[in-house]
């Protein structure tokens, strides 16, 4: 059993979650205002040993298992 974590937008992402995940985490964070930068934070959690990550605009960034890599959920 893995534990989530939270981070800052801005800080390094957790180093379990894998490079590609890390990249659309990076360009999400690039599409944020200052506002949402000082104010958001992401949200590790682990489902079925992959991990999932969650900014607080509702955006998720989801591992696919059938596929074996990530994508982008948006909930705005």
């Amino acid at each position: 059993m893995k534990i989530g974590s939270r981070w800052a937008i801005g800080e390094q992402a957790p180093e379990s979650i894998p490079a590609e995940m890390v990249a659309l985490i990076d360009a999400h964070e690039a599409t944020l205002d200052d506002r949402e930068r000082s104010d958001y934070s992401w949200t590790l959690s682990w489902t079925e040993g992959h991990p999932n990550v969650r900014i607080d605009d509702g955006t998720e960034i989801l591992w696919d298992k059938s596929s074996d890599s990530p994508y982008v959920r948006s909930m705005c």
